[in-house]
């Protein structure tokens, strides 16, 4: 990527205090990194500048301006989260050692591994250890027992466990997610049912149980055992709030398993209860970090609920207010959504022609979430065969004739399906287990 994109970009993604925290922190720059400054307010206001830079270090100027704006922010953020504290406070600890300030470095060392223990940051716990073994081996602590080195050996050997535990549990979320999108039912099937997921009430820190509940509920929600899905997501959102000194630090997950939780009951038809879930989220308020993945969790929870209802007129005035709430900049993974979703309305209330009338392009999501666009196309194409117009679906295959081949490729086994329906002009001449396999793919249409 061109370096000066790459600077523009980085402006571009700074946030208004982040971009007057570094106005600040660019005051202690030494006058001939006044350079800097001049960049900057230059890149603000233009994504592509060459002048009043003409020397050959320019490229060099541009790399060092990012530097500066990423060490102003990582200093802004030293304190924001709970890894951020660890780090910093394991970084005075080593000013201090440095300045031959031993016993205060230690100290810093000590509180610092009680934050990796209250945190569950083990991986950082077994390095800050072995640091302070290496110390203990030059003899740096004149004040040191055996009872403290004993002390932290046995820590060690007990917070060891925890990381093979994690790692472990890693490995099979990581798995299982593999699995799932290659369509390996079996594997998924054996992940699910180790020992290690099923008995997850055995683990006593949060991210242990978490990562368990998390495959349990995704894995009951695949094999369309929707209330237990719903049991381990309430789970797992309880294990959430009862854990609130590493809540702020998960608040994404926390965010993201509640969504979820409103999904499933949607799924499950418990319409409802997912109306008063997200009119009870509606009025919380969420960390600006956490607005765009929130506006799009919200929204297309909104969009599925009343599509799973049938409720034309409540979609339309929600598209209007997706629109001047978002000023017409919507995330391309909530546009192509919208559109599935309301193609998926207009045929479910046997709207057809309206598809073809209304729908007449789709947003290029291929580099985003290319399944949205490949469900707006196989569903359109059903239109026009259910309709018999063979115009307009001989033009509509011409007209995504590349997006139909990446289709091909991603989705073999559910464009095997499409492919057999354009063929036969037909729905009816599926089997069984073609039926399901397309109606798990375009859900919630009602084929």
């Amino acid at each position: 990527m061109d370096s000066n994109f790459e600077v523009v970009e980085l402006i571009n993604s700074l946030t208004k205090d982040e971009k007057r925290y570094f106005a600040k922190f660019s005051n202690i720059f030494s006058l001939k990194e006044k350079k800097y400054q001049i960049l900057y307010d230059a890149l603000v206001n233009s994504k592509y500048i060459e002048e009043p830079f003409k020397d050959k270090n320019f490229n060099m100027l541009k790399e060092n301006l990012s530097t500066k704006i990423l060490e102003a922010i990582t200093f802004s953020e030293k304190n924001k989260n709970n890894e951020n504290k660890i780090i910093q406070m394991f970084l005075e600890g080593k000013i201090l050692q440095k300045k031959g300030l031993l016993e205060q470095s230690k100290k810093k060392f000590n509180k610092t591994i009680e934050l990796c223990i209250k945190f569950e940051r083990f991986q950082m716990f077994l390095y800050i250890c072995s640091h302070l073994k290496l110390n203990f081996i030059h003899n740096l602590y004149q004040n040191c027992s055996f009872k403290e080195i004993d002390k932290l050996l046995n820590l060690e050997k007990k917070y060891q466990l925890k990381i093979q535990n994690i790692n472990m549990l890693n490995n099979y979320q990581f798995l299982y997610y593999y699995y799932e999108s290659t369509s390996n039912e079996l594997k998924m099937n054996e992940i699910a049912s180790s020992q290690n997921i099923i008995n997850w009430e055995k683990y006593d820190t949060f991210v242990e149980k978490s990562i368990c509940l998390n495959i349990l509920s995704n894995h009951n929600e695949n094999i369309k055992k929707l209330d237990l899905s719903i049991k381990f997501n309430q789970l797992h959102i309880n294990l959430f709030e009862k854990n609130k000194n590493i809540l702020k630090e998960y608040h994404y997950n926390y965010l993201l398993q509640r969504f979820n939780y409103i999904s499933i009951i949607i799924k499950n038809n418990e319409l409802e209860l997912a109306e008063k879930y997200l009119f009870d989220i509606s009025k919380e308020k969420f960390p600006n970090t956490y607005k765009k993945i929130y506006t799009i969790l919200y929204y297309s929870n909104l969009l599925y609920l009343y599509t799973i209802q049938g409720n034309i007129n409540k979609f339309k005035e929600l598209k209007t207010e997706i629109n001047r709430t978002l000023n017409n900049s919507i995330p391309l993974r909530l546009k192509s959504m919208l559109e599935y979703y309301y193609v998926v309305l207009l045929y479910n209330l046997n709207l057809k022609k309206n598809i073809i009338q209304e729908i007449q392009t789709y947003s290029n999501s291929l580099k985003n979430d290319p399944s949205y666009l490949f469900k707006s196309i196989s569903v359109t194409l059903i239109c026009f065969i259910e309709l018999e117009d063979e115009d307009n679906l001989n033009r509509f295959l011409k007209l995504y004739n590349n997006e139909i081949k990446i289709f091909e490729k991603q989705y073999k086994e559910e464009y095997k399906v499409i492919k057999k329906i354009i063929d036969s002009k037909s729905i009816v001449k599926l089997n069984l287990n073609e039926k399901l396999k397309l109606n798990s793919f375009l859900y919630p249409l009602k084929l």
